[in-house]
């Protein structure tokens, strides 16, 4: 009886484990540099720039979006090649691809890929491969040609078949991101960020130190087509995370109203109250800020600044980065009583010639993206 009983344990055991949902969050790759995750439901609120495309398809009700679990986070990321991915989990497989058919058959900028195993892959404006299985929505992108296209396919369907061990689960992106809080957070390399953010947020990292070593954390708000990131750095290594910390020192709260000195001219600002003397040594070791204040005027600026300092950045007729020119504005002493210590500011309005087609998915939605330290 007791061999029965223990039979019976065994069975059901094995029963439950082979219709045991698998973690839909496996699927993002383990050495992915970026990573931004977002509750669904404000993804697809009002207050998001993705409500328009998203709100009329979603069942307030069963709190579902045509198939798609709107009571678990989505996920953004960066591969390590530079790929771009969104992840999201699927409660219902069928309502998701028949919806999927349904958009196919009204527009042709959704075509027929092909089906690997259990997954069905579809192309998105010629450019993005979405695949559906029973778990998991994986879109990945942009891909462009028919041969690379099915080559992604083949790799989608071994990131949605992996295992935990496997996936970003056990990265120290994801560990960093399990420490953040809000409705909307991010943990990054400092390298898979526009580049005229990374030049202040790497700013007091020791000389040397590599940016695919610098980790950016931040809680994301999303409010009148503004991105805020109000964030903090890390580090894999131990020691350039305590000599980045113990350098903010220098970083003091801004007096003034940094808002008012921005225009829509400018591509970029950068907004600090430092003492020039101390900061220069830094300035020095970084070569992509170092390069952009390559006059002697704005060394000079900077060097004997004791206050409230603006770095205005903008672009030239290339897209090469070196092509970046930098102004600098010493700011008199204000009665404003800031939190923040640092402030980057990019306005994506500014960008025009050849870098306007890089940010143009981005273009009235996001007016602005704004990185504040405090």
């Amino acid at each position: 009886m007791k061999k029965n009983v223990y039979t019976l344990f065994i069975i059901i055991a094995l029963v439950l484990t082979s219709c045991s949902k698998h973690d839909y969050d496996n699927s993002i790759p383990h050495n992915s540099t970026a990573l931004l995750s977002f509750n669904a439901q404000q993804f697809v609120s009002g207050n998001s720039p993705f409500a328009a495309i998203m709100s009329p398809f979603i069942d307030s009700e069963n709190k579902e979006m045509k198939g798609i679990d709107l009571t678990q986070p989505f996920y953004m990321f960066e591969a390590g090649d530079g790929t771009l991915g969104f992840c999201a989990s699927v409660s219902d497989a069928y309502d998701l691809t028949e919806f999927i058919r349904h958009l196919s058959s009204m527009t042709d900028k959704i075509k027929p890929g092909k089906d690997i195993d259990d997954k069905s892959f579809c192309i998105l404006n010629d450019a993005w491969i979405m695949g559906v299985d029973d778990y998991t929505l994986l879109i990945m992108g942009p891909f462009t040609g028919m041969q690379e296209q099915q080559k992604q396919m083949v790799r989608m369907t071994t990131l949605m078949n992996q295992e935990e061990e496997r996936s970003i689960k056990t990265s120290v992106l994801w560990e960093h991101l399990q420490h953040q809080q809000g409705a909307m957070k991010m943990v990054a390399q400092t390298t898979a960020l526009p580049q005229q953010l990374i030049a202040p947020i790497t700013l007091l990292a020791p000389k040397g130190t590599n940016p695919a070593d610098v980790l950016i954390e931040a809680d994301m708000e999303y409010e009148d087509h503004i991105v805020y990131l109000h964030g903090k750095t890390c580090s894999y290594d131990e020691n350039v995370k305590n000599k980045m910390h113990k350098a903010e020192e220098i970083y003091k709260p801004l007096t003034i109203n940094w808002q008012k000195e921005l225009n829509n001219s400018i591509f970029a600002g950068i907004f600090m109250n430092v003492n020039g003397q101390d900061i220069m040594p830094f300035l020095n070791a970084n070569k992509s800020l170092a390069t952009m204040l390559m006059t002697s005027e704005a060394y000079d600026r900077i060097k004997g600044n004791m206050g409230d300092l603006a770095i205005f950045i903008n672009p030239g007729k290339s897209v090469d980065e070196q092509m970046f020119s930098a102004k600098v504005k010493n700011l008199p002493h204000g009665n404003v009583k800031n939190k923040e210590r640092l402030i980057a500011v990019l306005n994506l309005n500014a960008v025009q010639g050849p870098m306007e087609s890089f940010v143009a998915p981005l273009k009235g939605k996001v007016n602005k993206i704004i990185y504040s330290v405090k």
